[in-house]
């Protein structure tokens, strides 16, 4: 079935924090870990649920199924070999973690008059999303500059999911008691059934179905999607995860939602674009805009372990360096030595906990890091790069920790703040321009 492929424009606003303050810190895929006071403290919590993510993805976790097929009579997984009368192995991807709540945070975000506004740590954009037009959708920021998220349809008659959009991920699927297939016309279920083992010993099992997801009126048929029946962290009032990397990485058998939606007819190319700001964001869907795409410089992507990869050059650090974009993620996050190179290079005081390095500098004092993708340096703004503590110290948005996949970098919203961010499905690139 072909439906109207004109682009979609998703639209974000700020808002004040509408938050109780002793809540939300930051967030990976979603999931919020709660802060210390110290905002170094945060590093384990953090690292912990992003290493989570990525080594799930690399250590290819089994997926189990019971050994009836999906309808069109294939394994739940492309790559997947039968081991028994019930159960099939395979990749896996993890896209949505733990977290433990701890004390509220004491520190800010810095604000573009050297000053602290309102807590940065405490605060989670979850964005609504209201259909003024065909193609278009507002969304509205209630937390603000963590991570957003998007109304989908799913089902028939529809029922409305917030999730996140993820370019570190694959798979959309849903959380405990969010969706209920029982009540949608439109929910085939394949028979496998998926059980995520992650890093942090947390779990979620659930059931595959294809099903009709929508969003902002573009819609995939038969899509595949995980309804989790368990899931151990528990709900924070996420309700789930679109995931936009490759199908490689797939865990539940299927291609990401915008390829469907693109190889429907949905969509007049297979691009989508990002501009995840504090005031005025957007996703884009179908197509870039003309006063972004002129000024794009592209990186080719190696997409051969299921990301966004590509590569890049960054202050104080000699040689080329290769980073997933990853709109899931809050920081930066880099090898331990690499990073610490880089803050000796800028005099930036590092600081070394649970083997995680952090930079600290004075307030007035911001240094300058700079990230060169395709010859193009982009200068990490100062609002989006710090963040200040109860002292008026303030800490770097970037971090060294070993999250088991070697040299990559992950990228995220840290420097995607001060960008447009284009992706390319069909020649493999992604592009950056400055806001």
């Amino acid at each position: 079935m072909v439906t109207n492929a004109a682009p979609l424009t998703i639209m974000l606003s700020r808002d004040p924090l509408e938050m109780d303050p002793g809540l939300i810190a930051l967030a990976v895929d979603g999931e919020p870990i709660l802060a210390l006071p110290d905002p170094l403290e945060i590093g384990q919590s953090f690292v912990n649920n992003i290493q989570a993510k990525y080594e799930a993805q690399v250590l290819d976790p089994v997926v189990t199924a019971v050994s009836q097929l999906p309808q069109d009579g294939k394994a739940a997984d492309a790559g997947a070999a039968k081991t028994d009368s019930n159960t099939w192995t395979g990749p896996l991807s993890e896209s949505s973690l733990s977290y433990t709540a701890l004390e509220a945070p004491r520190y800010h975000k810095l604000a573009a008059s050297s000053t602290a506004q309102a807590p940065i740590y405490d605060k989670i954009a979850e964005l609504s999303a209201t259909q003024v037009e065909e193609g278009e959708v507002t969304l509205k920021s209630h937390f603000n500059e963590i991570l957003w998220t998007g109304q989908f349809s799913v089902g028939t008659p529809p029922q409305s999911l917030k999730l996140l959009f993820d370019t570190g991920s694959c798979d959309t699927w849903a959380k405990p008691d969010v969706f209920y297939p029982e009540r949608s016309q439109t929910a085939i279920p394949t028979g496998n059934t998926f059980k995520l083992k992650y890093g942090d010993r947390s779990t979620a099992e659930g059931d595959v179905y294809r099903e009709t997801i929508s969003v902002g009126g573009r819609t995939a048929f038969n899509q595949h999607f995980g309804v989790a029946k368990t899931f151990s962290s528990g709900n924070d009032g996420k309700e789930g995860i679109a995931g936009m990397s490759f199908s490689s990485i797939s865990r539940l058998g299927g291609p990401p939602f915008y390829q469907t939606i693109f190889d429907q007819g949905g969509m007049p190319e297979n691009v989508f674009g990002f501009g995840l700001w504090t005031s005025g964001a957007r996703l884009d869907l179908g197509a870039i805009p003309a006063r972004y795409k002129d000024k794009l410089v592209y990186s080719p992507v190696d997409d051969s372990k299921g990301w966004w990869s590509t590569t890049f050059q960054i202050t104080g650090l000699p040689g080329i360096q290769t980073g997933v974009i990853d709109t899931g993620t809050t920081l930066i996050v880099g090898p331990r030595e690499a990073v610490r190179t880089i803050f000796k290079s800028q005099g930036i005081k590092v600081a070394e906990i649970n083997r995680q390095i952090w930079g600290k500098y004075p307030v007035n004092r911001v240094p300058s890091i700079t990230l060169t993708f395709g010859g193009q340096n982009y200068t990490i703004g100062k609002e989006a790069l710090s963040f200040v503590d109860k002292d008026g110290e303030t800490t770097a948005g970037l971090i060294g920790a070993n999250i088991g996949i070697g040299s990559t970098w992950i990228i995220g919203g840290c420097f995607l703040q001060d960008v447009y961010a284009a992706f390319d499905v069909t020649q493999k690139k992604v592009g950056f321009t400055p806001k």
